[in-house]
């Protein structure tokens, strides 16, 4: 992984660096036996670890991957859920899964519904959004290489020779919650 303090762009990353990069940042967090399992055949866990409460309860953790640009749906979900629950240990025990994109409605619906059911069985959900928080806690700047721009009105046309004299920072102008500053290069 990159030394902290760094600054780390996602879309240079591979499934299995991506799988790398969140284990380091569990060992980081706290998280000990930290171990990235086999690269095929991983039965929905990409990562093993062990969550040590402060009363010193030991929960076993299954993490699982995805670095995709689309949302994660139910499926994946289900699929860790079944890792969870047939993991052989008689303590508590949690499962994440960790995608540099966002998760569907149904993911997260299911994912309420299951932790609902049982307390010895928690499930959680890491988007890309809030990956970026936590490594930023730890000092990574991670970026994902792609602006998204979110405005409520209408973008007016502007002619192709306008387009081709403008700058990327006289085009953030008029959008709101954009400072100059916030804009890199």
């Amino acid at each position: 992984m990159k030394e902290m303090n760094q600054e780390l762009l996602l879309e240079n990353l591979d499934g299995f660096e991506f799988e790398e990069l969140v284990a380091d940042i569990f060992r980081k967090k706290g998280f000990i036996n930290v171990i990235v399992t086999p690269r095929t055949n991983d039965g929905g866990k990409d990562i093993i670890m062990d969550e040590v409460t402060s009363s010193g309860e030991v929960i076993k953790v299954l993490v699982e991957c995805k670095h995709h640009r689309s949302g994660i749906g139910r499926p994946v979900v289900q699929k860790l859920h079944s890792a969870v629950s047939t993991l052989e240990y008689s303590g508590k025990k949690k499962g994440y899964i960790v995608s540099s994109s966002t998760f569907a409605k149904s993911a997260v619906d299911y994912v309420e519904t299951v932790n609902k059911q049982s307390d010895n069985l928690i499930l959680e959900l890491i988007d890309g959004k809030k990956l970026k928080e936590i490594t930023c806690d730890l000092g990574i700047n991670l970026k994902n290489g792609v602006i998204e721009a979110l405005s409520n009105k209408s973008i007016y046309y502007s002619s192709e020779s306008v387009i081709k004299t403008s700058t990327l920072e006289s085009n953030f102008n008029n959008i709101n919650n954009i400072n100059k500053d916030q804009v890199s290069v």
